[in-house]
């Protein structure tokens, strides 16, 4: 009798420990599930995230690019309107510095005479960008000076000279 209490005993405490060890099993499993779902719903929305800042920076791009347009032909408009210009032609930069973290700049140049400005396009990544673009600026002052700036564009960050 006590040789069965201790074989009934012993055989309650192994189905016990089997359902606890299939308890911890499914829990696993469970987890391991939710795991698996949280770490894909991380990579879509990393993915929406890179998609959407893809199409910021590109409209911002376009930004630039326009405002750079609209700059160009309201000096073209003044020059147009009599008076002396100053041409001016834009042609590259050579070996210029790394300043981001990840790489070269997105150089562009903006160009100032007597209150008139004018920019390059964005040249992105780039140690020796090339630009290659003209530009005719009014002369209102014949003591004015013509001053170039070398900037790095910044997407979310004020643009730095260079």
């Amino acid at each position: 009798t006590i040789d069965q209490e201790r074989l009934a005993s012993e055989q309650r405490d192994i189905a016990s420990t089997r359902t606890m060890e299939g308890r911890e099993a499914e829990l696993k499993l469970v987890s391991d599930n939710k795991i698996k779902q949280v770490n894909e719903e991380a990579r879509q929305k990393e993915a929406e995230s890179e998609a959407h800042m893809a199409s910021a920076r590109e409209a911002m791009e376009k930004q630039h690019h326009l405002q750079a347009q609209l700059l160009k032909q309201m000096a073209l408009l003044k020059a147009s309107e009599g008076g002396p210009t100053l041409k001016v032609k834009v042609e590259r930069a050579d070996h210029l510095p790394k300043v981001d973290r990840i790489g070269w700049i997105d150089a562009y140049i903006t160009l100032a005479l007597s209150g008139e400005t004018a920019k390059t396009s964005i040249k992105k990544k780039q140690e020796n960008p090339a630009w290659d673009e003209e530009f005719s600026l009014p002369i209102s002052d014949s003591t004015a000076s013509l001053q170039l700036t070398l900037l790095d564009w910044e997407m979310f960050h004020k643009d730095h000279p260079i």
